[in-house]
Formats: structure tokens, sequence, C-alpha cells
């Protein structure tokens, strides 16, 4: 039998990351409280790692290979599991992400209120992206591997999450709301093409494999 995702549940998920992001920015982003404490933050992490100012860093040679080494890794499992309909979720999820973080950060305003830099950044766009292909990768995986791949989608994401932030390229609430904007997205994508638990071609052979030789038994 095949389950998928409750669609209560992926809404709910998507709802409350969406309040998460909105809560996010008016807390930190608008509010004079919010920019301080978020700029304190980074400019603290930043002093602990020996970084001033902003710094290009590792990240900034290495990101753009990673992502497409995940996009290859994603693809990769959907051939393999002969399904189209996982390669069009994570497409879908993917893309979506990078083109709302971008529109975001270029189209919400940060209010000149003199503390640090006042060009918006919220939210992330490196975070979004490394988020969403995490994401992705856990909903394409079979399930049995699925814990392997949500540890290193997850290790991966917080060395990243806390690299921007040492390195002074995003603030702390960046960071959320780049985390905040991959999880609503994914759950509005399993509404619409159901992955996390949906069968591959695949799977669905070698679950009818097992049914036929289970009767054989059974006759015999």
């Amino acid at each position: 039998m095949t389950h998928r995702t409750s669609p209560i549940a992926a809404l709910a998920a998507a709802i409350l990351a969406s309040l998460g992001i909105a809560a996010t920015y008016e807390l930190l982003v608008v509010s004079y409280a919010g920019q301080m404490v978020d700029q304190d933050v980074m400019e603290l992490m930043g002093a602990r790692t020996g970084n001033d100012a902003p710094t290009g860093g590792l990240l900034a040679e290495i990101q753009v290979p990673v992502l497409a080494g995940c996009g290859l890794l994603i693809g990769a499992i959907c051939l393999a599991r002969r399904s189209w309909r996982l390669a069009l979720h994570a497409s879908l999820l993917i893309g979506a992400v990078v083109v709302l973080a971008v529109v975001g950060k270029s189209e919400l305003e940060r209010p000149p209120l003199d503390v640090g830099n006042a060009l918006n950044s919220f939210p992330s766009n490196t975070v979004a992206a490394f988020a969403a292909a995490g994401i992705a990768l856990c909903a394409v995986t079979p399930r049995r591997a699925r814990p392997l791949a949500a540890i290193a989608a997850t290790a991966g994401l917080g060395v990243v999450s806390f690299t921007v932030v040492s390195q002074q390229w995003h603030r702390p609430s960046d960071v959320i709301g780049g985390a905040l904007l991959a999880v609503a997205v994914a759950a509005v994508v399993d509404l619409l093409i159901p992955a996390w638990n949906a069968r591959s071609a695949r799977d669905h052979t070698e679950h009818d494999v097992r049914d036929w030789q289970r009767s054989r038994a059974a006759v015999r």
C-alpha cells in the first residue's frame, strides 16, 4: 500500500514556516532592537573567528560546485529509482526556493536605522539554496537511506549557516529566513507533487515481485 504525507500536515508546515519568516523579518530586520541584536551577533561571531569584516573564504569558492554536485546526486538517485515524479519534485523545490530567495532579497527593505550595512540581505540566498538541496535530497532518497541523507544535509546546512554569519556575509535573521523559506516551499511542493512517501517505479516493481513470491509460497 502506498502512503503519502498528510495534506493537512504539509499545509500546516507551509503556514507555520511562512509565519516564521514574517515574524523574523518584523522582529529582527524591521525593528531597531532587532537590528541591534542581529548585527551584534554577527559581529561577535565574526570577531571570534577572526573576521572583522566580510570575508570570502573557502565557501565563496566551493558553494557553486557543491550545489552542482548535490544536483547531480539528486538526479542520479531519481534516475536510479526511475521516477520522473521525484525528479520533478526536486527540480520545482530547488528552483522555486532559489527564485523566491533572490526576489525576496531584492524586493524587501531593511529600514535605515544606522545599524550596520543598510542593504537588505534577508533572506540568505546561500542558506536557502543549501536547505532546498538538502530537503530535496532527503525527499528523493529511499526510506532506508533517508536518515543518513538527513544527517548529511543537516550537518552541511549547519556548517554553511555558521560560515555565512561568522564571515559576515549574513546576519542570523537572514539564515533563519532562508531556512524557513526552503521549508515553506518544500511543504507546498509536496502538496502539489507528493514525493516523501511515494513509491518509485523501481520500488513498485520490487514490491510486486515480493508479493508474487509470497503468493507462490502460500500456494505450495
